[in-house]
């Protein structure tokens, strides 16, 4: 069974154009759409008319679709704002001023909006350093639980002083982004990221780098498996949601450690995965033949130590034995590396803090070396 978001869209061409009012005149705005072959609205059209008719079955995957909306709404803690940027839109540039997004120069700072292949509306923001050339590395990022894209500024600020243009967005129903929250939706809206990046910006793929934290990296990690060429930094992240849930219950209530109450902290995670949230980053990476990065931290607390995505460097045919060489053709390249973070002290800001100006030069210095081309270096 699939999670039915309710956003369909009769829309199969990449553009399509709304009429928006500005200053009491009427604009034509270009919206990008994304495409996907596997999509198909006439297969959700009979779908819906299907369990429209079959009255059971209607009544199950509606009780289904809202169950697997409430625990979304949980586990992405997702929040809808008509002032998003308003509220919180202010970072210091290359560490000098302070720039609010709506009075920024609009050649550097670009609001975007664009659709994913079932039609949702989503809101981003395309951010550029000076002398910026179409076509050049650009990181999206993907957001972890419970923030919005204008929560990033640190990170924003690091790719932009290396001279990295960034590309950031709100998934469905979080920020100004429309649509209802759901797992395959949240892979759709990436998936049009990248696509976005891609064929509205001009840029290759091999140059598109997915940066995706907490379960933004869950969710960057699915969506990189489409993309071959890309870059994936998986920025403390977990091996799968199913795994993940129980482990965390199971650190924060120490009493559910005991034999008897084990078994319904795993149960939790079960019920998840049952319910469509199935964000699978172990399975996806031994899969994919993208180019990899782990970032880790040892003392983070909401990813525990056994369930954490760079588990899999201890075991025997782990992924990261690829890494020891540099294979190169036009369709793969493999190059994976982790690379901890330090911390003194331990609890949940060792797993939300940004990554620190020096541990992000030591992160650069891995992505240059990838790219395989001398960036800016401010």
């Amino acid at each position: 069974m699939t999670a039915f978001d309710g956003s369909i869209s009769n829309r199969s061409v990449s553009t399509d154009y709304s009429i928006s009012k500005k200053k009491g005149k009427e604009q034509t705005e270009k919206i990008f759409q994304a495409t996907d072959p596997s999509y198909s609205r006439v297969k959700e059209i009979a779908y819906n008319i299907f369990s429209t008719i079959i009255l059971p079955w209607g009544i199950t995957r509606l009780a289904w679709h809202g169950i697997h909306k409430l625990i979304g709404r949980n586990i992405t803690k997702a929040k809808r704002s008509k002032n998003a940027v308003k509220d919180k839109s202010n970072f210091k540039l290359d560490g000098k001023k302070t720039v609010c997004f709506e009075r920024a120069d609009k050649e550097q700072f670009r609001p975007m909006k664009f659709r994913t292949v079932d039609g949702v509306l989503l809101e981003g923001m395309h951010i550029t350093p000076k002398n910026y050339n179409k076509g050049m590395p650009t990181a999206i990022i993907f957001n972890g639980r419970g923030t919005t894209y204008q929560d990033q500024s640190t990170l924003i600020n690091n790719y932009i002083k290396k001279g990295i243009a960034v590309f950031v967005f709100d998934y469905r129903s979080i920020g100004n982004s429309e649509g209802s929250i759901s797992c395959q939706g949240t892979k759709r809206d990436g998936e049009a990221a990248v696509q976005y990046i891609n064929k509205e910006c001009g840029v290759d793929e091999k140059n598109i780098i997915l940066h995706g934290h907490s379960l933004g990296g869950g969710i960057a990690t699915e969506v990189a498996a489409k993309h071959p060429k890309v870059l994936l930094i998986n920025d403390r992240s977990f091996v799968s949601l199913k795994e993940e849930i129980p482990a965390l219950y199971k650190r924060k209530y120490q009493w559910l450690k005991k034999p008897v109450l084990r078994s319904f902290a795993n149960l939790l995670g079960h019920i998840v995965h049952f319910f469509g949230w199935n964000y699978n980053a172990e399975k996806q990476f031994r899969g994919n033949s993208a180019r990899k990065i782990i970032v880790y931290n040892n003392a983070d607390t909401v990813i525990p130590e056994e369930v954490r995505l760079v588990r899999l460097a201890a075991e025997k045919n782990n992924p990261f034995d690829q890494a020891r060489t540099l294979e190169m053709t036009e369709n793969e390249v493999f190059y994976k590396n982790h690379l901890q973070l330090k911390d003194k002290h331990k609890g949940p800001a060792s797993h939300s803090r940004p990554l620190s100006e020096a541990e992000f030069n030591e992160l650069y210095g891995i992505i240059s070396t990838i790219l395989s081309r001398v960036l800016v270096n401010k």
